[in-house]
């Protein structure tokens, strides 16, 4: 749904030359699926790396590049400003890693 429709599409993080991570968003019309999308793009690892995310709430790991693995991981937002966004979460990624996050804004804002 909105594949083509500019709102459903948003930067967080497309000006990080240095470190070479980006990231940004998928979003459902609803509020309800939407996706998370953090890559590095280097063989560095970024241990301490944090990502601006839009609401409070859980951000459920859907896809991990570097892990098969079906083991949940849930990351919860805190109300700390990163990348223009009022929340954020550690994501700290590896080498050539990709995580993908789905999260429910509508959810997460009625909780806070």
């Amino acid at each position: 749904e909105g594949d083509c429709d500019s709102e459903s599409f948003k930067w967080i993080n497309c000006n990080d030359e240095e470190k070479s991570i980006y990231s940004y968003m998928r979003l459902d019309k609803s509020g309800k699926n939407n996706l998370l999308f953090a890559f590095n793009f280097t063989p560095v690892e970024r241990a301490d790396m944090r990502v601006g995310v839009p609401c409070a709430g859980k951000y459920t790991l859907l896809l991990d590049s570097l892990n098969t693995e079906s083991k949940k991981i849930v990351k919860t937002a805190k109300q700390m400003e990163w990348d223009g966004q009022p929340y954020s979460i550690e994501v700290p990624l590896k080498g050539f890693q990709t995580m993908v996050f789905s999260f429910d804004m509508a959810d997460n804002n009625k909780k806070h």
